[in-house]
This record gives structure tokens, sequence and C-alpha cells, in this order.
């Protein structure tokens, strides 16, 4: 028999979570799952949230060390703008954090085939409550779909009393629009950062800030 907050997560009804108590069955919860996050709230002293299926059956993944081929793979598919402090190649770099233990992959899978088609990976600060989201991406076949978005909205509901930390270039609009629904801020700017002379976004979210991706 299903728990009654997964029933109310399968139905898309809003739902009240206690991170502190609820964080690891939400984890399981999504993990395979075609749930999407459409609205999250501080509710009393929990966390109100509305999941939806996606559409298109995409399952979400938090991807053990065995998947390492393929995040590798999508990867060396993508390009990124370097910065001037890059000393490799981005997918080196990527996986060298993945490896280490330190940087944790999320990803949404194509059902049909098994392959990986978007992606994050992101860092749990050891002294606080924080979450660094690092590489962004999407296979160029998926773009356009907000399949970023969707990762991010999962990980913010599951650290929804951490306060997040993420970085871009001023020309990744594409990267902007997915986080403009959950309240980034500019809290620096680096000119020059960039290989062309970009300059970098540094953007942080507080801790319990709501945010919804309903229409």
């Amino acid at each position: 028999m299903k728990k009654p907050y997964e029933w109310q997560a399968l139905k898309g009804l809003p739902d009240l979570y206690r991170l502190d108590r609820d964080r690891a069955e939400l984890h399981a919860l999504l993990a395979g799952s075609d749930l999407c996050v459409s609205r999250v709230s501080r509710a009393d002293d929990g966390v109100a949230a509305k999941l939806r299926r996606d559409d298109r059956g995409l399952p979400l993944r938090f991807l053990p060390p065995e998947d390492e081929e393929l995040i590798r793979v999508l990867s060396e598919a993508v390009s990124f703008l370097p910065k001037v402090s890059w000393r490799g190649a981005h997918t080196d770099m990527l996986l060298k954090g993945f490896r280490s233990g330190k940087w944790r992959g999320l990803g949404l899978l194509d059902p049909r085939t098994g392959s990986l088609v978007s992606y994050l990976d992101y860092a749990l600060a050891p002294e606080g409550r924080e979450v660094e989201i690092g590489f962004c991406m999407s296979h160029a076949d998926w773009r356009g779909q907000g399949l970023v978005t969707r990762l991010i909205a999962s990980l913010i509901l599951l650290y929804f009393d951490h306060r997040f930390r993420i970085s871009t270039h001023e020309s990744n609009h594409a990267m902007s629009r997915a986080l403009q629904p959950f309240g980034f801020v500019i809290s620096t700017r680096l000119p020059g950062d960039r290989i062309n002379g970009e300059t970098t976004l540094y953007l942080d979210r507080r801790a319990w800030r709501p945010f919804s991706l309903e229409r």
C-alpha cells in the first residue's frame, strides 16, 4: 500500500513534508519517477509541495558511480564557454568532481533509449545548509523543454531549507530563464572571467523561498 504522502503526490495534490523527518522518503519518491515539482512553499513547520506527472515520462535519476559513462556521453555532446581559470576540458573536470564524491549527479533519462538527456551536479556544503549547483546541461535534441528547470525544482524541494548558489555567464539566456522562477538573485559579477571576455554571474537563492512553475 502506498503511503499517504505518496498517494497525494501521485494525484498531483499539495502535500506537507517535514524535511528534517521526510527528506529520505521524499528522495525515494522522486528517484526513478516521472514526477515533476510544480509548486513549493512553506507551511506551518513543513513544506507544501505540488507534484504532477511528466507528459513525456522522463524518469528522474540520482546518478550512482556506475552511471559515469552516461554522464560522459552527454557531456561530450554539449559545449560550455570556459572560464579563464579552467585548465582542462569541461568533461574532465566534471567527471573528476563526480568521482571524488563531492559532486552528486541528478539527471533525466530518455525512457526509450536509457540515455541521459539532461543533467546537473551539486555539492552540499559540509559546514552548513547550503547547496552549490555546478554543471547544468541538456542534449541539443532536448533543449527548450524545461528539463533543467525540472531538475532544479526537484533539488530545491529536497533542500528547501538550504541556501543555493550557482553561476552562469551573461549571454547564457537559456540558463537565466531556467533560474528565473526560483528567485535567484545576482550576488557578484566577475568581468572578463570567460575566455571571450564575458562576465560570470554568481547567483544566490535564500532558504525557504517559495516558487511556482504553474501558469
